[in-house]
């Protein structure tokens, strides 16, 4: 990817392990990422940091990750920002059901080349 072509990507997580490794991952694949550990940021980095997809966690330590991808969902300037929501919970029927509509949703632990999958598939959209 030329400078140009590389896309940015805002990874939020309370989880430091999580967030690190798919931040590395995400580098060594020629991303910019810019990762959060939790969700009162989401907002101020978006404006700064302009992402062209966000890995959100469903159950963050400060805020609902639902209740961030539904504002976000609801906003003229962010309602089609892609956003791929993560969690430890296999049942996204039952953790989604609270008015959020995420791009894709990936549970944890994630197989990485699936979570690679998902990305390009987003950021192609």
């Amino acid at each position: 990817m030329n400078a140009i072509d590389m896309k940015k990507i805002l990874v939020v997580d309370d989880n430091r392990e999580i967030r690190e490794v798919i931040t590395w991952l995400l580098e060594m694949e020629g991303y910019i990422v810019k990762g959060l550990d939790n969700g009162r940021d989401v907002a101020s980095n978006i404006d700064e940091f302009t992402p062209d997809l966000i890995i959100l966690d469903v159950m963050l330590g400060d805020v609902d990750g639902r209740d961030i991808c539904n504002n976000l969902k609801h906003q003229e300037l962010t309602a089609k920002l892609p956003i791929i929501m993560i969690s430890a919970s296999h049942d996204p029927q039952r953790l989604l059901r609270k008015s959020c509509h995420p791009n894709d949703f990936l549970p944890k632990p994630f197989d990485i080349q699936c979570l690679l999958d998902k990305v390009e598939f987003q950021l192609a959209s």
